[in-house]
């Protein structure tokens, strides 16, 4: 299988299956399809190695999955496709992110966005919501402004 190799913004470097990544990512199809990138090393910029990581093992536990799953029709009759209620996280999911920070969890939803991952998207902003959803104005802003790491994940 041919692979391709992400480099991270802390210069690790990740290997992934061609073929997996472009049946998860119509972003990256587009760009693998356009170019020939079948030796080269894609550079990740804006995403360090764990942020990579976590996505591509996310990946890899959905790998007998389709793009999608996490859609179903609601049966109304109208042929639209509706994603599951907003509670209805998978409990792998919640076991997979339950201890990441904040910013590890925007993180990885940047880099979701980035690969256009429609399914770990859903997932990450509602294991986001459930984190902030009930806690005082205040205890939002700290989450989502941490002073761990100096990085923000919203502007002040």
């Amino acid at each position: 299988m041919a692979q391709v190799v992400f480099v991270s913004s802390d210069n690790k470097k990740l290997p992934i299956d061609k073929e997996f990544i472009m049946k998860w990512s119509e972003a990256m199809k587009d760009m693998l399809e356009r170019s020939d990138v079948e030796h080269a090393e894609i550079p990740m910029e804006k995403f360090n190695a764990h942020t990579l990581k976590k996505l591509f093992d996310w990946l890899e536990h959905h790998k007998d999955e389709a793009p999608g799953f996490m859609k179903i029709d609601m049966g109304m009759g109208d042929g639209i496709v509706r994603l599951k209620t907003l509670h209805d996280v998978p409990t792998w999911e919640v076991e997979f992110f339950k201890n990441e920070t904040m910013n590890s969890l925007c993180a990885v939803l940047q880099a979701a966005l980035f690969f256009d991952m429609e399914d770990l998207l859903n997932i990450l902003g509602r294991i986001i919501a459930g984190k902030l959803h009930g806690q005082p104005k205040g205890k939002m802003l700290s989450l989502l402004l941490s002073s761990e790491t100096g990085n923000k994940v919203i502007k002040s």
